[in-house]
């Protein structure tokens, strides 16, 4: 029977949270991974074969029939530990109609214990047809073969079950949370606080040390401190030996009896002998909740520490006062970012180390990136088709490796991009996740900022492509103009047909620029206009469709590497000149361009300079050389004679 899809992440109510680490006391205690699993194989056991007991759907017989005695199967594991070997694998996924479980764990480097481990465990309430229970418990491993333990139990109801306040269960401990702080050689501890079934006696050898771990900063787990009735030693208002069972895995349960002198004189040290610290003080028969952030020295912080008098406990149904304490804790914690608390925390977890990884990456490509000398190929140096051939495979060989990797890493980093998003869209984990989930997209986001997002990465990547093959072009172009030249040109019209053929790929030539080329002064040297045209297209180019400069920078750039002056303007005065701007207009391919931007000729005849007029055209990703020859007429000049 297909779940129903109407109990959404929306309506769940956190209802138990605690988080604590297990830790072998001796190195003598061997690994203990086998025996956690086995605590919650014992606990899920109870739980579904209560329902078989009941003859209620149920996965019971999958839960027992591969266990084993999985401490055979880990190394430096003692003793034995009998669970589901699926379970202990993290491949354990049942579907019934009242209840499922479903399993996942990172192992890595090889480990016969994972890293992280987690379940999700969803029943129905079996007095409560609209109510779910969804417990998730976590398993981190933290180094010196202890492990982080997260429980989460969370229910939801069925938004079509109407009523004034639904029925609210009183809150306790789950029953695996005492099998796990009783896992024999091992201690629980909050941030190095132990933890225990059991209260903790108060005395005047232990005190000092009470309250440096009651101010500690480091302390996450809320204490209780219980104190006896006066005048009646070992009574109390509310029995803490069941209170500390109720709240077990999530606060210590501390009980203090000031009959006992020296108990009494280290107590009135630390609570009574300063005005401030009396604020926090716990009467006869009095019981005070102290949370993390206590410092005895301020005198308003008191009230954040909730304290309840012995007539209010002992009015009261304990298991009211409990189940407020409980709540109360509850709402303490907050998710630790790389710990694993639910099967879908650990799919992030594993997502986030290879992002950590992709980006190890590509710092690691941009440093080797960094350091390439970036050499433009001098086709100039090459005289015989059989150079220009290996210098082309060599390009083509180098381009083709970077490119290769260089798609592999972008492909394999968007990807991860697109699966942890879709993840994120998902919402499986808002009552915790939500605030992680932000900060991470926000860290996505800025990551790709700089790597680029996927649209981009791919065109940017195709440019690099289309320019190792544009190049490939050029040279194959270059080679068969040099192998079937007869002679170096001897005119601008020549320089201008040679430049036409070498630099097809960047530079179009417009009928207006060879007519004008045609007619120029004979003195106009042919080298300079063909060297002038190369510039155009191996160092102008590349700023208008590689780079995208701006015309500023790129005329200031283009004088520094070829030498030639660039303007992009005429005078003012030649702007006002309708005649005048009539002549620095073409017609292409149904467009009327601009020539206006020209380079100087700075050698030959002085009374015939040479000009060179063109405009960038984004459309076909070319330069137009609309004139090439004699100075174009002016405000300030006319026309040069021929």
């Amino acid at each position: 029977m297909e779940k129903p899809t109407r109990y959404a992440t929306e309506n769940k109510t956190l209802f138990y949270r605690s988080r604590f680490t297990i830790a072998p006391k001796s190195k003598e205690v061997g690994e203990i991974w086998p025996h956690i699993v086995a605590a919650i194989q014992e606990w899920l056991e109870e739980k579904e074969g209560d329902r078989e007991d009941k003859e209620l759907p149920n996965f019971y017989t999958e839960l027992t029939d591969d266990a084993a005695n999985i401490s055979e199967s880990v190394a430096g594991a003692k003793g034995s530990a009998y669970a589901s070997r699926r379970l202990a694998n993290g491949t354990l996924e049942c579907n019934e109609e009242d209840s499922s479980v479903k399993t996942n764990a990172l192992y890595q480097n090889g480990s016969d214990t994972p890293s992280y481990w987690a379940i999700e465990y969803i029943e129905n309430d079996k007095d409560h047809w609209y109510r779910r229970w969804f417990t998730n418990i976590g398993a981190t491993a933290a180094g010196n073969g202890s492990y982080i333990i997260n429980v989460r139990i969370a229910i939801a109801d069925d938004p079509t079950f109407i009523c004034d306040r639904p029925y609210i269960p009183s809150r306790n401990t789950p029953r695996f949370i005492g099998k796990l702080l009783d896992i024999k050689g091992c201690v629980a501890s909050s941030n190095g606080i132990a933890l225990a079934n059991e209260p903790q006696a108060l005395t005047s050898s232990n005190m000092k040390a009470f309250i440096q771990d009651l101010e500690s900063d480091e302390r996450t787990i809320p204490f209780i401190v219980i104190a006896a009735l006066r005048n009646l030693s070992g009574k109390y208002a509310i029995d803490p030996g069941i209170l500390a069972k109720k709240v077990r895995g999530s606060a210590v349960v501390y009980t203090l009896d000031c009959s006992a002198v020296k108990t009494w004189l280290a107590y009135q040290s630390m609570f009574l002998d300063t005005e401030t610290a009396r604020d926090y003080r716990i009467n006869p028969g009095f019981m005070r909740v102290f949370f993390p952030g206590v410092d005895l020295s301020d005198p308003e912080g008191s009230q954040r520490h909730r304290f309840y008098t012995g007539e209010m406990l002992m009015t009261s149904n304990p298991g009211h006062i409990s189940n407020d304490v409980c709540g109360a804790f509850t709402r303490l914690y907050r998710r630790v970012q790389g710990e694993a608390i639910d099967p879908a925390s650990i799919t992030l977890i594993e997502s986030q180390l290879k992002r950590k990884q992709l980006e190890q990456k590509l710092q690691e490509l941009r440093s080797a990136r960094a350091q390439e000398q970036q050499v433009e190929p001098n086709y100039q140096g090459l005289h015989t088709e059989e150079e220009l051939k290996r210098a082309l495979e060599q390009l083509k060989a180098h381009e083709a490796a970077k490119l290769a990797e260089t798609t592999e890493f972008y492909e394999s980093l968007i990807a991860e991009y697109d699966a942890e998003a879709k993840r994120h869209d998902q919402g499986d984990d808002v009552l915790e996740l939500q605030i992680a989930i932000e900060e991470l997209n926000i860290e996505i986001k800025q990551l790709q900022k700089t790597v680029g997002a996927k649209d981009h990465t791919i065109q940017t990547l195709n440019q690099l492509n289309e320019t190792a093959e544009a190049q490939a072009r050029q040279a194959e172009a270059q080679a068969i103009i040099i192998r079937e030249m007869q002679g170096f040109p001897k005119t601008c019209a020549e320089a201008l047909e040679l430049a036409e053929q070498a630099f097809e790929d960047r530079l179009i030539i417009a009928s207006e620029a060879k007519d004008s080329a045609a007619k120029a002064n004979r003195s106009i040297s042919s080298d300079e206009t063909f060297d002038i045209l190369r510039t155009l297209a191996m160092n102008l180019w590349p700023k208008y469709f590689e780079q995208d400069e701006a015309d500023g920078t790129a005329g200031t750039e283009f004088r520094s590497e070829t030498g030639y002056d660039l303007t992009f303007h005429e005078s003012a005065q030649t702007n006002k000149d309708p005649r005048l701007l009539k002549q620095r207009e073409i017609s292409y391919d149904g467009r009327t361009l601009n020539i206006a931007p020209h380079v100087k000729g700075k050698s030959g005849n002085r009374n015939a300079p040479l000009r060179i007029h063109f405009a960038i055209d984004r459309p076909t990703r070319k330069i137009i050389i609309g004139h090439c020859g004699d100075h174009m007429e002016t405000a300030g000049t006319r026309k040069v004679a021929r």
